[in-house]
């Protein structure tokens, strides 16, 4: 199919927006530690405390936005929705081409479970499932199924995707926007789980090309 709609910006201006989002990501999290441990708390950096690690992780699902906003808005001079992924679909038809992108991603999860066996679980999940305090608990509920995902999307496919599709075609764009998607989870996941992500991440790019 024909590469969706891309804002008129160089090929690497998404791998910026993703440095900035880090380089973001990076200084709040010295930022809001040193005040911790101004407050008489130590922070190990290898195993911070939730509050930390939730704050700067919202910082950077929000900077990847905001970056992409920005440079968007340095080169093209204005902002268009559909840039960014927002545009209306069918609800049918994008229903059904989302159970396929599913089942797309639970073939490739089958795929490296029998080629590596089962993984690790991620550093996160064992540390939901020692987390009693309700509180974070709720923070890290809202970052991960909410503020991550929406951040995600609007970034990897409404953008990244977008502007790689227009240049190298929309086959290796969404294969390169899938690797980078993988590989950026890369910290505290096996890499049976950084595959099987990037599997999914080229499955969310045909998913998004099928219903825009």
């Amino acid at each position: 199919p024909s590469p969706p709609s891309a804002p008129p910006v160089p090929l690497w201006t998404p791998l910026v927006g993703l440095l900035i989002a880090f380089v973001c990501a990076t200084l709040s999290f010295v930022i809001i530690a040193g005040a911790v441990e101004a407050g008489g708390v130590q922070v190990d950096p290898e195993d911070p405390p939730d509050g930390v690690e939730i704050a700067a992780t919202a910082v950077q699902d929000i900077a990847l936005i905001a970056g992409a906003y920005f440079l968007v808005r340095l080169y093209a001079g204005r902002i268009r929705g559909e840039w960014f992924g927002f545009r209306r679909s069918p609800l049918l038809t994008s229903i059904g081409w989302m159970i396929v992108a599913y089942l797309m991603f639970w073939t490739a999860t089958v795929l490296v479970l029998s080629a590596f066996g089962p993984p690790e679980e991620q550093d996160l999940v064992r540390e939901l499932q020692d987390e009693t305090a309700l509180g974070v608990l709720i923070g890290y509920g809202v970052l991960t199924c909410f503020v991550a995902p929406i951040a995600e999307e609007v970034f990897f496919r409404g953008f990244m995707f977008q502007v790689f599709a227009r240049r190298i075609g929309v086959v290796w764009g969404a294969i390169v926007t899938g690797i980078v998607f993988g590989l950026i989870h890369i910290t505290g996941s096996p890499i049976e789980s950084v595959l099987v992500l990037v599997a999914f991440g080229i499955a969310l790019c045909f998913l998004f090309v099928r219903t825009g």
